[in-house]
């Protein structure tokens, strides 16, 4: 499948609704990766799919559409959402934008409509992107939920391994971009780039964003790294020639 393609969890407490909503998602050419009725299971999904796209109902069992996606963003997931309401009230419409909703659909919903909101989303998805790809560098491919994401080496600051799971948090520059990503370091690293490099096992650095670099107070020998944005990250002896190796040819670069 192509990584261009949206995809979307479809919430609504109606099940004839979400199957309309499903079948105008696939003739606008989105991968409905799930449907769901709660509030509650639209959590669990976006945390396991991490959908580009959420088309909501607020009226859904258990916690309503807006609680949940203002959860969703509490665990620094940003899905694209549209809300389709048969009650579009003032009070509602606040509410969503608030939380930054992208678009509004009021039932009953038609195809035509359905693909001018999706098609807005599509261009802010893509303003978006460019915010990756405007600087010049190579772009580092990284899996995230069920897609495949591109971002520019320089507007990453630094990728760390969860301890006990099988996925690691990036750390983005700019406000609200970090994400998760369950490409092992070891696949990440061996991308080329010219800012990116593994001090250890578990963590994978922008050079362009260390601070400062000092002796560890807790492993004699060894040495800490301090990223711009507060980070430590830890550098064994054994690592400290391939960094400073790394950072003198980087400053050397005209790239």
């Amino acid at each position: 499948m192509s990584e261009n393609v949206l995809t979307a969890i479809i919430a609504d407490d109606s099940s004839m609704d979400r199957e309309i909503l499903v079948g105008f998602a696939k003739d606008a050419g989105i991968n409905v990766l799930t449907t769901v009725a709660s509030g509650d299971w639209l959590i669990d999904d976006c945390s396991r799919y991490q959908p580009d796209i959420i088309i909501i109902n607020d009226h859904l069992n258990g916690t309503s559409g807006l609680l949940a996606y203002e959860r969703i963003l509490d665990r620094n997931l940003k899905p694209y959402m549209i809300l389709v309401s048969d009650d579009l009230t003032r009070e509602l419409m606040l509410d969503a934008v608030r939380l930054k909703c992208s678009n509004f659909l009021t039932k009953p919903v038609n195809q035509k409509e359905f693909n001018e909101k999706i098609n807005v989303v599509r261009e802010a998805r893509e303003r978006d992107l460019l915010i990756h790809y405007s600087t010049q560098g190579h772009l580092i491919r990284l899996k995230s939920g069920y897609k495949t994401v591109l971002f520019n080496e320089h507007n990453i600051i630094a990728i760390v391994k969860l301890k006990g799971e099988h996925r690691s948090f990036v750390y983005v520059e700019g406000e609200g971009k970090d994400f998760f990503t369950t490409s092992s370091l070891k696949s990440i690293a061996s991308q080329p780039s010219n800012v990116l490099m593994m001090p250890n096992q578990s963590n994978i650095i922008n050079l362009n964003f260390v601070d400062r670099v000092y002796a560890s107070a807790n492993t004699y020998g060894n040495y800490v790294i301090e990223l711009t944005n507060g980070l430590e990250i830890e550098l064994p002896r054994r690592n400290r020639k391939q960094f400073d190796e790394a950072s003198a040819a980087l400053a050397n670069s005209t790239y």
